[in-house]
């Protein structure tokens, strides 16, 4: 029993290192989405997409590089990185007196709060449950009983 004990707090922390790899690669490409859309870029100037294109680039390059060698911590680190260069921007797509102005806005957030939310100190549940709300729902694994169920025995045959 011990080695199994052993074992299971490893796959714990590789699966948390794997969650906040992949909450990190879910704000990049959110980001990187929001930015590319006509209405977005008709709302920003070319200086604060440029910010969030250099801040996206910047993420995957580091995101890619070194892979097996980072830490739940060093992900979560990168992510507030990000965070601190996008959410200044994000927010200026919603204008004063908009309720929702920036699409995935956090359920429950008050009128008039900002667009983009601190993913920072997200743990992957919530990054789920934020992303559900947005219409996203099966772009994470776990998310669609329907995806994760196994061949039925008809099938087997």
């Amino acid at each position: 029993m011990n080695e199994a004990e052993k074992y299971k707090e490893q796959d714990e922390e590789q699966k948390e290192i794997i969650e906040a790899k992949n909450t990190l690669e879910s704000i990049i490409y959110q980001a990187k989405n929001v930015v590319s859309k006509d209405e977005i870029k008709d709302k920003l100037d070319e200086n604060d997409i440029e910010i969030v294109n250099n801040a996206v680039a910047d993420g995957e390059s580091w995101l890619y590089s070194d892979v097996g060698s980072r830490t739940k911590d060093d992900y979560n680190n990168k992510l507030k990185e990000l965070n601190d260069k996008i959410n200044p921007i994000m927010m200026k797509l919603q204008g004063p007196g908009q309720e929702s102005g920036m699409p995935g806005q956090m359920p429950g957030q008050m009128p008039g709060e900002g667009g983009m939310p601190d993913f920072g100190g997200m743990d992957p549940a919530q990054m789920a449950e934020m992303m559900k709300g947005m219409g996203m729902a099966g772009s994470m694994s776990g998310d669609n009983p329907e995806q994760d169920k196994g061949p039925t025995l008809d099938e087997v045959d």
